[in-house]
């Protein structure tokens, strides 16, 4: 499943594939939501591997059609941007590195986070397009408020990370105006949470505040927010774990995760 892929890339990635003796068929996505569809109708198939093609959004709307199925097809990852989230996640620097593990076709199964109309698998990056004089309420593990006109909320999803984090979520919150907290909890208790915010000014938007949490809500805004896959998040809005798994086909030297 592919989008915005050159024909000079296609014929590289299929030839290479054709000389590896691996055997499939090839269709164009042009949005999320027809590469969504696209999935989901291969897995209604049975074809046993799903190969998205593209930036981390391409394979999100993979990802989302084969849960959409309800079959239990792998998916593979051949990314066309380097240093996308999925790829260094993945350990993938190119699409030749990703075909090659193709071959191996060796599996790991990675948790789900769920946020309005999909899901999560490493990362979430929300934005705003147009500036507004009211502000977003960010509520973590419903106590702790952050309130700001953010233009950009990143949310990483730790449940696949081995290095023994406590916690689902790593929040941060970029504004261009800096933020106000509005907090819920003890002054004591408040201070442990915020001990790990940063500042920096180096960019023309400002790291406001980066937090762990186990859910996020996000509420109060007139904003219109944008999710990687370009759907349209209506607030208020929760983003929280799910019993979703979805099986990846990995490198060689990656780590399973059961």
């Amino acid at each position: 499943m592919e989008a915005k892929l050159s024909s000079r890339v296609e014929q590289q990635i299929i030839s290479w594939l054709k000389q590896h003796d691996i055997s499939g068929e090839f269709e164009h996505g042009h949005s999320p939501q027809q590469i969504t569809e696209l999935s989901s109708r291969a897995a209604n198939r049975d074809f046993k591997t799903i190969v998205a093609i593209g930036d981390d959004r391409s394979l999100l709307a993979c990802i989302n059609g084969v849960l959409e199925s309800g079959k239990d097809p792998a998916v593979g990852y051949i990314p066309l941007v380097r240093g996308t989230f999925a790829a260094q996640s993945l350990d993938i620097p190119n699409w030749k590195v990703a075909a090659q593990n193709l071959i191996g076709r060796k599996l790991a199964d990675y948790k789900l986070a769920k946020r309005p109309h999909g899901y999560i698998i490493f990362k979430e990056n929300l934005v705003t397009k147009e500036s507004s004089s009211n502000p977003i309420v960010i509520e973590l593990n419903k106590n702790l408020k952050i309130k700001t006109d953010a233009n950009q909320i990143l949310v990483h999803y730790l449940g696949n990370d081995s290095s023994g984090i406590n916690h689902n979520f790593l929040l941060e919150v970029f504004s261009q105006k800096g933020a106000q907290s509005g907090k819920m909890l003890s002054k004591k208790s408040l201070i442990p949470a915020l001990s790990s915010t940063s500042m920096s000014s180096s960019n023309s938007s400002e790291l406001v505040v980066r937090l762990y949490a186990e859910t996020i809500e996000i509420s109060n805004s007139t904003h219109e927010l944008f999710a990687s896959t370009n759907d349209k998040i209506a607030t208020p809005c929760t983003i929280s774990t799910s019993d979703k798994l979805i099986r990846l086909v990995v490198g060689k030297h990656s780590q399973l995760k059961y």
